[in-house]
């Protein structure tokens, strides 16, 4: 499983989104059917669609209108979304 199936996982599981089209627009800016198209041609994230994550969640965070499983789950995804723009890109964003 992919870091981006995984991550949709995750907050599907914690009803951050509802489907994978939810999350492709709400997360990380992109067409409704940018993730299946992704996970069509076993790809996971880009760069431009992890950096858009990491921001997503920051700005959700910030609103602070989150019970705390749902903020677990968000900084979890942060984490590993980060670790991965740090590992893959050199790029550290927070």
């Amino acid at each position: 499983m992919t870091l981006l199936e995984t991550t949709y996982k995750s907050l599907h599981d914690c009803d951050l989104t509802k489907s994978t089209r939810d999350f492709s627009t709400k997360y990380l800016n992109r067409n409704a059917n940018w993730y299946s198209y992704q996970t069509h041609k076993k790809r996971d994230f880009s760069l431009t669609a992890a950096v858009a994550f990491v921001k997503s969640v920051n700005n959700m965070i910030e609103q602070d209108v989150l019970d705390a499983e749902s903020k677990r789950a968000l900084l979890t995804s942060k984490f590993q979304i980060s670790n991965y723009l740090k590992d893959t890109h050199s790029l550290y964003i927070m």
